[in-house]
């Protein structure tokens, strides 16, 4: 299957031109948003009756083409089919849509642009990344107006995607901030650069947007601040882009060259989260009770729900055999052990009292916020339903010491868990990951439980084990 790429050319257009395509723009955008307010009233995005309806009137108020006047019923059909409960609304420099009706090219220098005033020939330029790919454009393209003035033809071409590589090895990526990538190989690409370009961004949008705030409390207009926001705006979002274009390049020649996939985290969900600390704040701002606030209260409750039901069918797919990666625990094990946490306790704020303040209670706060997202008791609730459908046994062990507890020699200390994810027993040597060495711990209570034939879902065993197992495990 052709794979769709856009590339983006730049137009030159002398003085004239850019009156007209400028009026262009103004006229065709001015008939989209008139003509999207004209298809909510109706409630259709139907192409075929609005074409019907107001073709007519599109040639006559806006002076529009007979193809412009379709491509403007199909812009707008489109824009409204994303979301039938709002009015679309099309700023006058939105871009638009040039098909092979409304252009053409003359060679690979320049364009054939429909314009109000007729036919224009527009000279372009592009990079060698472009025009290596350019003689399959395919398709209609976007005529593009920036903010800085410049104008831009992204242009659609369709691409054979490459014969796929047999891989049996896989590079994994794990991705974050202090280092925006880090693979399987040990390889850290730092994010320093993106950072600090960040803060360099923020504080110098920040002075700008304090100094036009100034001027206007004096009663004058910062026409010339509000001028240099216009022209910063865009060059971080741009910078970050073309530090992930040159850092994923870089991925996928390494893993051309040593004939292996890809392995990324799903971080499907993260812009829920962010939605949520920002519909938070805006709920605080608002006043209880007001018009406002109960619907800043309902923004907040939707994507509380949202929240809840992708943490619900994750844990449904980790449970149950459906084709996910953590999966099939349910139908393929006949006994499940784990850990019988006091959640209540584990996640109780460490604020204190008066008399006696709590300390770090910021920290606590976010393990707590950690703690409960996880959905612990839910997962166990679903284990538990799902196992006696098959036949199987869900064993509830004490939590205490289970990723501080050696599985070889069964020393137990603190110093045993050097790090959150390493363990290394000071007594034997031995050295795993402390996740998997908690996973064998809470196995081996599990089998205790079992052999004492005690079934209590929390506290030590009051039973001693059978003598043949007391004998094995001291031998």
């Amino acid at each position: 299957m052709p794979m769709k790429m856009t590339l983006q050319t730049r137009l030159l257009p002398a003085p004239d031109q850019v009156a007209a395509l400028e009026a262009t723009l103004r006229a065709f955008n001015a008939a989209a948003d008139w003509l999207a307010g004209e298809a909510f009233v109706r409630k259709t995005a139907n192409k075929v009756l609005l074409q019907r309806l107001y073709y007519r009137d599109l040639r006559d108020q806006f002076a529009l083409s007979a193809q412009m006047a379709v491509r403007c019923i199909a812009q707008t059909c489109e824009a409204y089919k994303r979301d039938k409960k709002k009015r679309p609304h099309f700023r006058p420099f939105a871009s638009m849509p040039y098909d092979l009706r409304l252009m053409s090219f003359k060679g690979l220098d320049r364009v054939s642009l429909l314009t109000l005033q007729g036919r224009i020939l527009v000279p372009f330029i592009m990079g060698t990344y472009q025009s290596e790919r350019f003689s399959a454009a395919k398709g209609q393209c976007d005529l593009v107006r920036r903010r800085d003035g410049q104008w831009f033809l992204l242009v659609t071409v369709d691409l054979p995607d490459g014969a796929k590589t047999p891989t049996t090895d896989f590079l994994g990526v794990d991705l974050g901030v202090a280092n925006v990538a880090t693979d399987s190989d040990g390889v850290k690409h730092s994010g320093d650069g993106v950072e600090t370009c960040r803060i360099r961004h923020h504080t110098r949008r920040q002075g700008l947007q304090k100094a036009a705030a100034g001027r206007k409390r004096r009663g004058r207009r910062p026409k010339a601040i509000r001028r240099k926001l216009r022209d910063l705006s865009g060059r971080e979002a741009r910078f970050r882009k073309d530090v992930n274009h040159t850092l994923s390049k870089t991925l996928v020649a390494k893993a051309q060259d040593t004939g292996r996939g890809l392995a990324l985290e799903d971080l499907k969900g993260i812009r829920d989260r962010t939605r949520f600390r920002k519909a938070q704040q805006s709920m605080s701002r608002k006043q209880k009770f007001s018009h406002n606030g109960k619907k800043a209260r309902a923004r907040v409750q939707c994507i509380h729900t949202r929240i809840g039901a992708t943490r619900c069918d994750f844990l449904h797919k980790t449970t149950t055999a459906t084709g996910h990666a953590a999966g099939h625990v349910s139908q393929n094990h006949a006994i499940v052990c784990v850990e019988d946490l006091p959640v209540r306790n584990m996640s109780q704020s460490a604020a204190g009292t008066t008399e006696k303040p709590g300390r770090t209670v910021r920290a606590k706060s976010g393990l707590n916020k950690s703690i409960l997202d996880q959905g612990g008791f839910e997962f166990r609730r679903q284990l538990d339903y799902k196992l006696a459908w098959n036949g199987g046994w869900l064993v509830a062990v004490p939590p205490q010491y289970t990723s501080r507890t050696c599985p070889c020699c069964g020393h137990i200390s603190a110093d045993n868990r050097k790090t959150q994810a390493r363990f290394a027993c000071v007594e034997c040597g031995f050295e795993d990951n402390a996740d998997l060495v908690a996973a064998i711990t809470i196995v081996e209570r599990g089998h205790r439980l079992l052999a004492c034939g005690e079934w209590a879902q929390s506290g030590r065993s009051v039973k001693q084990e059978p003598t043949e197992a007391t004998r094995a495990q001291a031998a």
